[in-house]
């Protein structure tokens, strides 16, 4: 933030927030004002650095050029009530106050100039300050972001609110944030507006209130331990689809962005999307949008095709789906990022080295949520799956989802031959899948149990495919030793198979893909026209 002032003292500063006044020799050059950062410079290990608010003054050497009792006040200086005026009694006694505000009213050419435009700025005995609508207190901060935007705890029509403060210049950035709120606020996974208000200082956006961030909850999920990881992760994934269908993208997608709700009144919490401050809207007709305005986003989030200097390079919606693949992957290994640590993310996401290892290839949700953050993080942003096609994957399938595909797979290529192009997908690589023979890694009680009634191959997917359909089909006929070893339906039952054959899911769904156009399969892949 810069003002200037007609005896031609310049003040810039990064972090006004204070709630005091500075009094300074007339003719004094005022250096750069930096909030003061945790031991020198606040970097986390994620890497991103917070700026505190400060009004620490110093004064370059040299600099002074003043007059003996010739002050200038800065600040906010209306005349306060009684309680706050202790730092007035030593005031100089020989100080001028002509009553004419500090900060000089904007030009008439400002948009934001218009009278009505504003409102009073009141500070109430309690420190809460009242802007229109919108009330907070400044000292009670949920966090804070660039550009000197801060997020308070308030008040909007008797509701608690967090009212996201903006400074002046970013006044243009705050109205495409707000518009863009408008349109998309009507999705339960997309952070509620409420209003906006102006004072001659600031822009305030009072938005929905929330619990904590994704990120606060991967560090400590005791704040929630009820919480279901993949639900977080799924809820996400339908507001980051909704923006898309409105052809915004959201170009900064991190775990700090996205917040979960406080328990509703039935105990539920939500995961929201928030900070519109770098959304793009992408006009009809168009998939991609420029960069002309520089490269948007945090480091250790952004897509590569953003960092790539090419020539015509234009990013699309796709750059979203990176940065939800990063945070698929902190949230179900519990902090850690594919592309290493902060310092050398960006680097790496450059030249497309990543690590996965926090997954095991013989744990089945491991074999499947690998194959989902993969096709994320593509460095080829075409080869990403849509935030549609996201939603239909395996990764989101609840057990009787599973079973019910494993059945419909099986019911399909049943009386389809050998040589046939389903039956010859499903059976390539198929021995690693079955783990050379299927039937040598079931217990004893379902292997006496299948012998019984018909004979089944031990190296095809197909027979294992329609020895778990029949047994799911005659289930409760079958002795109780091998209900036992089998356990209850679905939970059980599928959790018997895919814990021998991790690899079964993901291999049938990727031999399934040539009938993605057939009715049966419209609930486990995304239409061909759809994607």
């Amino acid at each position: 933030m810069q003002f200037r002032y007609s005896a031609g003292i310049e003040l810039r500063t990064t972090s006004l927030v204070h709630r005091g006044v500075s009094l300074v020799p007339r003719g004094l050059m005022l250096a750069r004002i930096d909030g003061p950062m945790t031991t020198e410079v606040t970097v986390s290990q994620r890497g991103e650095c917070e700026i505190t608010p400060s009004t620490n003054v110093q004064y370059p050497p040299g600099s002074t050029n003043s007059q003996k009792n010739h002050w200038l006040l800065i600040g906010h200086h209306e005349v306060p009530p009684l309680a706050h005026t202790t730092m007035l009694r030593d005031f100089p006694a020989n100080l001028q106050h002509s009553g004419e505000p500090v900060i000089p009213p904007r030009t008439s050419a400002s948009p934001f100039s218009s009278a009505s435009f504003y409102h009073q700025r009141y500070v109430k005995i309690d420190n809460e300050v009242l802007v229109g609508k919108i009330s907070f207190t400044p000292t009670d901060v949920l966090g804070h972001g660039t550009a000197g935007t801060f997020v308070f705890r308030g008040r909007f029509d008797g509701r608690h609110i967090a009212v996201k403060r903006i400074l002046p210049e970013c006044f243009e950035v705050a109205e495409r944030e707000v518009q863009l709120l408008r349109e998309s606020d009507t999705h339960p996974n997309v952070i509620r507006y409420f209003c906006t208000e102006r004072d001659r200082l600031f822009t305030y956006i009072a938005i929905e209130l929330c619990a904590v961030t994704l990120q606060q909850y991967v560090e400590d999920s005791s704040c929630f331990p009820e919480l279901d990881n993949i639900t977080l992760l799924e809820q996400t994934m339908c507001g980051l689809s909704h923006l898309h269908s409105l052809n915004i993208v959201h170009r900064d997608l991190k775990p700090r962005n996205i917040l979960l709700s406080g328990p509703n009144a039935l105990g539920e919490v939500r995961a929201l999307i928030s900070d519109f401050g770098l959304c793009k809207k992408i006009p009809d007709g168009r998939s991609s949008f420029s960069l002309r305005s520089g490269i948007p986003g945090t480091e250790g989030w952004i897509a590569p095709e953003v960092l790539r200097e090419t020539p015509g390079n234009k990013p699309t919606s796709a750059v979203d789906v990176f940065s939800a693949g990063c945070v698929f992957y902190y949230v179900v290994s519990r902090g850690q990022h594919p592309f290493g640590e902060a310092l050398r993310r960006q680097i790496n996401i450059l030249s497309g080295e990543y690590s996965l290892s926090h997954f095991m290839d013989d744990i089945h949700d491991d074999v499947i949520a690998k194959d989902l953050i993969e096709q994320m993080i593509s460095a080829d942003a075409e080869s990403r799956p849509s935030t549609a096609c996201v939603l239909k994957h395996p990764f989101f399938w609840s057990p009787e989802k599973q079973l019910l595909f494993f059945q419909d797979v099986s019911d399909r290529i049943e009386k389809e031959p050998a040589e046939s192009p389903i039956v010859v997908r499903l059976e390539t690589a198929g021995r690693s899948v079955v783990r050379t023979n299927w039937r040598m890694h079931i217990s004893v009680p379902l292997q006496t149990d299948l012998r019984r009634f018909r004979t089944y191959k031990g190296n095809s997917v197909r027979d294992l495919l329609r020895a778990m359909r029949n047994k799911k089909h005659h289930y409760h006929e079958l002795p109780p030793e091998v209900q036992d070893t089998l356990g209850e339906l679905p939970e059980g039952f599928v959790s018997y198979f895919t814990s021998r054959f991790p690899r079964l899911l993901m291999h049938t769904h990727a031999a399934l893909q040539i009938c993605t156009h057939e009715r049966l399969f419209h609930p486990y892949y995304l239409p061909p026209k759809a994607k």
